[in-house]
């Protein structure tokens, strides 16, 4: 029933909200989530999701963070944490290079430590309102540490799609989907999704509902191969 109403407040929302005038992107952002219930159910979970991202020239730089906890009846049953830094730098009108590191800890999926550095080129088909479209091509060397105590490293292909529709000047829907193919076995592969729909409910706030998927076609053992987050948070940006 909650996930209910927080899903209707996010379509209304986008239905409802008033117009703002354009004004440039926000360099940062800063994405708040939290549930709880009491009663017949003690639960709670709690989101923050970071972002800045600038340019300086040909040169541009983006740095994320991502905590995600939730406890039923004083039991931890998700903890994920996620940090990235990406540089790019402009070729031309259509094209990027890019250079990204980043670091993964989610134990319930298996992982005490995934760090990944990666590095490619990125096209960009759509530019401008009210589609944007762009397309990373690149390679990345993987370091994973497992729950279990083992480690593994290998490098990876890395094929990922950047999509934004501006829907109005105040609500924005994007997505992105990333393929990673183990260059040491093809069945080896992750496949991420992101999606995420954002509307403006005052000057620098706004309501974001996302849905993300992670699927590893080869899990560490005893593992599912997916895994589902659906949230509805509170966005802060300047």
């Amino acid at each position: 029933m909650v996930r209910r109403t927080f899903v209707a407040a996010a379509v209304a929302a986008l239905i409802a909200t008033a117009v703002f005038a354009e004004e440039p992107p926000p360099k940062f952002t800063l994405g708040l989530a939290y549930l709880a219930t009491s009663g017949n159910s003690d639960s709670s979970t709690g989101g923050l999701d970071v972002k800045y991202k600038d340019a300086f020239g040909a040169w541009g730089l983006e740095l994320t963070g991502a905590y995600l906890r939730a406890e039923q009846d004083g039991e931890l049953t998700a903890e994920r944490l996620f940090a990235g830094i990406r540089g790019t730098r402009s070729i031309s009108e259509h094209w990027q290079a890019f250079a990204g590191a980043s670091y993964l800890q989610d134990k319930f999926a298996g992982l005490d430590a995934r760090y990944v550095v990666e590095a490619g080129a990125t096209y960009t088909m759509l530019k401008g309102v009210p589609h944007e479209l762009a397309f990373d091509l690149g390679a990345a060397w993987n370091s994973d540490e497992l729950v279990d105590g083992t480690s593994d490293s290998y490098v990876s292909g890395l094929a990922a799609l950047r999509y934004a529709w501006t829907i109005s000047d105040s609500a924005k829907l994007t997505e992105r989907l990333a393929f990673f193919p183990s260059f040491a076995d093809s069945n080896d592969y992750r496949i991420e999704s992101d999606l995420a729909i954002q509307a403006a409910i005052a000057k620098h706030l706004a309501l974001k509902f996302g849905y993300g998927v992670r699927f590893d076609n080869q899990p560490v053992p005893g593992f599912s191969e997916t895994d589902t987050v659906t949230s509805v948070s509170l966005v802060l940006s300047y």
